[in-house]
């Protein structure tokens, strides 16, 4: 008999065991969720799923996707739920959707590099046109709350007047930001201040989530992170490979403190105000694959290749969470441990992998 859900029923007890009250906030509510088809909006989407299911809520959820074919045959088990609506289209085009009135929203835009002449601009131009359909329609709904999804990669923006006395042109062209991780912080950047002025133009709530980076259920195996690397290493049976010399720091949240923390964010964040989403427990790319390599029986052997790293990745990439914290009363329950060890059986219980075992 195939489950109601894809993540493990226990990430999903703990959700709505740290939501606790908070979850009432989405009784007798609709949350339409944009550009939310992959790692993250697969945990809300659950999440919200799973709380309704519990709580008898009477939440419905919307979920925008470029293909809805697509979107059931990857989460098959979704496929006749009454509380939720998987609706076909773009986000350029919401006026022509069936789109039910929503309480809440959750705006992610992500355009995938093309590698084409026209992939900078569309990747600047989507997120704002799609914004403005998003706010222009929650404005005439009654909209409480759009959570932005942005990017820690916004820190990586440099300044455009460094602190000297006179202004010079940036060298050589403005061409190179064109680059896509340049590119990608710039727009999210703008895309945050471009939100909170369409939520004021429109009445709306409009709290930003800045997510930095997670392991859990779902996570993309063919991703550029190092994580997804390693776990595609240690499925397949072969030694971890490091690229570079392993000095390069990260911090990676478990899947359901990443859920709480964002719909918590949507339902009590401020307006205007930026969360940094993801762990303050750092730990190097060499420590990651040390501790991924004890995570099967037996030890996974670790190579290291040494040499330099691509140059636009920065040295360290972990977010300071006090705010958050602090403000949403959230907190990390899962150990970096845990969640590379709860990711890792998630993917070996949905492949059967025989090559590799638990430790």
């Amino acid at each position: 008999m195939q489950s109601e859900f894809s993540l493990f029923i226990e990430d999903l007890q703990n959700i709505s065991i740290q939501l606790g009250a908070r979850a009432e906030k989405f009784r007798n509510t609709s949350v339409f969720l944009t550009g939310c088809t992959g790692f993250v909006g697969r945990w809300l989407m659950e999440s919200l799923l799973w709380c309704n299911q519990q709580a008898k809520l009477q939440l419905r959820v919307q979920v925008l996707t470029r293909s809805r074919r697509a979107f059931l045959t990857a989460l098959p088990h979704l496929n006749g739920r009454s509380d939720l609506d998987v609706l076909e289209g773009d986000i350029l085009t919401l006026q022509t959707l069936p789109v039910a009135d929503f309480d809440y929203a959750v705006l992610a835009v992500n355009h995938r590099n093309s590698y084409t002449p026209d992939w900078a601009a569309h990747h600047c131009a989507v997120p704002v046109l799609g914004a403005e359909e998003l706010f222009r329609m929650a404005g005439t709904c009654g909209c409480h709350s759009v959570l932005v999804l942005s990017s820690g990669a916004v820190y990586g923006v440099p300044a455009l007047c460094p602190d000297t006395s006179v202004f010079r042109e940036e060298a050589p062209s403005l061409t190179k930001k064109l680059q896509e991780p340049t590119l990608y912080g710039e727009s999210k950047r703008f895309l945050e201040l471009f939100a909170v002025a369409l939520g004021q133009r429109y009445g709306i709530r409009v709290p930003v989530a800045r997510c930095f980076t997670f392991c859990g259920a779902h996570l993309e195996l063919n991703g550029s992170n190092a994580l997804a690397s390693f776990m595609a290493d240690l499925l397949c049976g072969r030694d971890i490979q490091v690229y570079g010399d392993g000095r390069p720091v990260r911090s990676y949240m478990y899947g359901s403190d990443m859920a709480v923390w964002l719909l918590t964010a949507l339902t009590e964040g401020e307006h205007g105000v930026p969360y940094n989403i993801g762990s303050q427990h750092a730990v190097s790319i060499l420590e990651l694959a040390q501790i991924c390599s004890r995570l099967t029986s037996p030890c996974t052997g670790v190579n290291v290749h040494g040499g330099s790293t691509r140059s636009n990745a920065p040295t360290c990439y972990v977010p300071d969470t006090t705010k958050i914290r602090a403000d949403l009363q959230v907190q990390e329950w899962v150990t970096l441990e845990e969640g590379l060890r709860t990711t890792l059986h998630w993917f070996l219980s949905r492949t059967h992998n025989v090559c590799t075992r638990l430790a």
